[in-house]
Parts: C-alpha cells; structure tokens; sequence
C-alpha cells in the first residue's frame, strides 16, 4: 500500500501522537449519535487497540454493508467509482473518511 499520509485532499493535517488521537477520537465518538465506517470490523478492533472506547457507540453504519445491498464491490476505491466518485489517495485515514461519507 502506497503510503499517503502526506496527501491529505480535504483540509490541513495535525500532527499528533497516537495518544492524543486516541482522547480526540474518544470524545467524539462519545458524543456522536451516529458513526459512519467503512469496513467497520477493521476499525472498531483497531481503535479499540488504541484505548478508543467503542461498545457505547449508538449507531453504527457500515459502507460495506450498504455496498452488499447494492452488488456493489466492496473495496473503497471500488465502490466510489461504482457510484460515480473518482477518489485519490486512498489509505490516507483522512481521505478514506471523507470517501467514506461521500459514498454514503
């Protein structure tokens, strides 16, 4: 996988340690109603990894399971061009997220 992390699309980056992340992540997933993954499984374990509580969530959308209702491919990349959206670097956390609620 190419590495992006230098080529957010959609803002400016902050650097922060993991930690930090973590804390900033956690607060907003507790105060959402409504959480929106692509893969979901994949990112529950992974931010559950890093000390993000994530069992509380309210509500949880999974792009992927909205790929499936449609027979649509399942990859990110995939899915966007199916519904019509052209993406760039992809595996940029940031980009993927925005990708992610532009195909939702």
């Amino acid at each position: 996988v190419t590495d992006n992390r230098d080529n957010f699309l959609f803002g400016t980056s902050e650097i922060v340690s993991l930690n930090e992340a973590a804390r900033i992540v956690d607060t907003i997933c507790s105060q959402a109603s409504t959480v929106i993954f692509h893969a979901a499984n994949n990112d529950l374990n992974w931010l559950d990894s890093i000390g993000v509580y994530t069992p509380n969530l309210p509500h949880i959308i999974d792009t992927q399971d909205l790929a499936r209702e449609l027979n649509a491919p399942l990859g990110l990349e995939r899915l966007g061009s199916y519904l019509g959206l052209t993406t760039s670097y992809l595996h940029n956390a940031g980009n993927d997220a925005a990708y992610t609620l532009k195909v939702f």
